[in-house]
């Protein structure tokens, strides 16, 4: 089953991206969102690595106890890969 999503600047669209199998394919960059992109991004690729290491790491306490049937991936898209860090996060298009 294919998802896609954006991922968004508090509200500014920055990018489409779909995910299958817990791979994340087919990123797409609006040409206005360009300016949004996080620090040091500028190609599909890095976008894809930056997405994936989002994910809450394995050694966060209690982790383990909250995933038992899913990913840290799929937990970070499930709650819209919100970090207290900075203004990303991302949503599902329904």
């Amino acid at each position: 089953m294919v998802e896609t999503y954006f991922l968004m600047y508090e509200n500014q669209k920055v990018a489409v991206f779909s995910v299958e199998n817990g791979n994340i394919s087919k990123v797409q960059f609006p040409d206005i969102s360009l300016n949004y992109l996080p620090v040091g991004i500028s190609t599909t690729e890095q976008l894809q690595r930056w997405i994936t290491n989002r994910c809450i790491p394995f050694t966060r306490q209690g982790l383990n106890r909250e995933l038992v049937t899913i990913t840290p991936f799929e937990y970070m898209l499930q709650n819209m890969g919100l970090s207290l860090t900075d203004h990303y996060w991302i949503c599902n298009i329904e």
